[in-house]
């Protein structure tokens, strides 16, 4: 990190026009390699545990499920889970209206398939009572405009000793509107609906730290602001790849709080990865 420090003061210098000798320009070239491995390194920042993360928590699950196993997947847009799923018997849902939302996180376009077993308003799907040994629901509670009743509703689907998993961001920005409602859902929520409905909690994982958080944002500020007169977009860039490469080895060293003095450190993430079991 120190040479990414020297690297970035030289930047700087270099964006603001500074005048250089000629053992300085050799040293920026050095650094112009370096800055190229980290901003190769933090590119697609701004997507940093979204959906890479969640989609490695569903594909571990999903393995420990016995071939045979009824699964719905409540709201399930694109499907983007049904290869994980092709030794159960795995059903859909979506709810009215969800034609008119794109997913663009996973390429979802107009053309997109959405044919789907059930239908009907998250917290009043037209499936059966309690007949799933699987419910999913992800990334969903946010656009739902009272995500405790759809909590009760996958309460209901689940058979008794099921499991429900949950994925929902806990920092969101305003996305598919008008239908964004919550800008996301801490550990207690998911305690209070746990107590509320007759579940309990297996886990409760973290879909990026406060680090990794802070990555995506610096990340997302290439694509959210407009450019700088007078300031080198090659050079903005640089900056933010060193930016990300900081706030990612913070993260590894850092990012589940134990050995952080921070409180942001375990106050923060990107969103929350819940798995109940229903009593």
């Amino acid at each position: 990190m120190k040479r990414a420090a020297l690297c970035l003061l030289l930047v700087c210098l270099h964006a603001c026009g500074a005048q250089s000798s000629s053992r300085t320009r050799a040293r920026r070239e050095s650094c112009d390699r370096t800055l190229a491995d980290i901003a190769a390194a933090a590119e697609g920042v701004a997507s940093i545990g979204n959906p890479s993360t969640r989609d490695a928590w569903m594909q571990r699950f999903a393995q420990s499920v016995p071939a045979g196993a009824r699964v719905i997947d409540v709201s399930a847009g694109a499907k983007p889970y049904a290869h994980l799923w092709t030794h159960v018997d795995y059903l859909t849902h979506e709810f009215d209206g969800n034609d008119r939302v794109i997913d663009a996180f996973r390429g979802e376009s107009g053309a997109s398939a959405k044919k789907h077993d059930f239908s009907g308003d998250v917290t009043r799907t037209t499936a059966p009572s309690a007949s799933f040994d699987v419910v999913i629901l992800t990334e969903v509670l946010e656009h739902v405009p009272e995500p405790i009743l759809a909590v009760k509703e996958l309460a209901r689907l689940c058979k008794p000793g099921g499991s429900i998993l949950v994925t929902a961001p806990f920092t969101s920005g305003s996305h598919q509107e008008p239908y964004h409602f919550y800008a996301g859902f801490s550990p207690n929520w998911y305690k209070h609906v746990a107590r509320k409905y007759g579940l309990r909690i297996e886990s409760i994982a973290s879909q990026g730290d406060y680090f990794k958080l802070m990555a995506q944002e610096v990340g997302r500020s290439l694509t959210c602001g407009g450019r700088l007169r007078g300031v080198p977009q090659r050079a903005i860039e640089r900056l933010v790849g060193v930016a990300s490469e900081y706030l990612l080895k913070l993260s590894s060293a850092f990012g589940d709080g134990s050995a952080s003095k921070a409180e942001c450190a375990s106050q923060f993430a990107i969103g929350y990865m819940v798995h109940f079991k229903k009593n």
